[in-house]
């Protein structure tokens, strides 16, 4: 297996050099495009790898969740760009299905790129409350929640702080529910 696994990372570093040397990387890229699902009773969780994009989608109780972020495999890196779906006001808040999103997202990465990769993001507060105190708790959830996979969060203007971290530093969350019923932690090998 991990033979395979880094076969198939010197193969998919090959052929990215070969495109962006033949400067073909647009038509390529549209082909490219992998979707992997994993199936739970009312859930199901979309990986979408369309280089240089990945989006987790969590399709539960007819709504939407989208974990957006880019990457580079050329030159390692991944950059967390969003959080879609779960945040205040929107009853999801706190559900898990956060986590769900991140911990898929890391453990594909886990599988394809080195363990120094930098990893980084930026948090927003747009769309939180503008009462002070609802807006300090907002903020101290996204704190906590990007920090409990081992991020750094960097100090500077609130509400658009940085994250940072190196991709072998950070950890999955393996406890805890996904609204109160499904596993935050689902091996990349579930997914077909």
């Amino acid at each position: 297996m991990i033979q395979t696994r880094s076969l198939c990372k010197c193969i998919t570093r090959q052929r990215v050099s070969l495109i962006q040397l033949l400067g073909i990387q647009d038509e390529v890229m549209s082909v490219t495009k992998q979707s992997l699902v994993w199936n739970g009773e009312g859930i199901k969780v979309h990986i979408v790898d369309h280089p240089p994009f990945l989006d987790i989608k969590v399709q539960y109780e007819e709504r939407e969740f989208k974990l957006l972020v880019k990457y580079g495999v050329e030159i390692p890196y991944i950059h967390f760009e969003d959080i879609l779906g779960n945040g205040f006001g929107s009853g999801y808040q706190c559900s898990g299905v956060g986590s769900l999103m991140v911990n898929t997202a890391l453990l594909y990465f886990t599988q394809m790129l080195p363990a120094d990769t930098e990893v980084t993001g930026q948090m927003s507060d747009v769309g939180d409350p503008s009462d002070p105190e609802e807006l300090n708790k907002c903020r101290q959830i996204r704190h906590d929640f990007w920090r409990s996979f081992g991020f750094n969060v960097l100090s500077g203007e609130w509400g658009f702080q940085r994250i940072e971290s190196i991709l072998g530093s950070l950890s999955p969350k393996s406890s805890g529910l996904v609204f109160d019923k499904y596993p935050r932690l689902i091996p990349i090998e579930e997914f077909s």
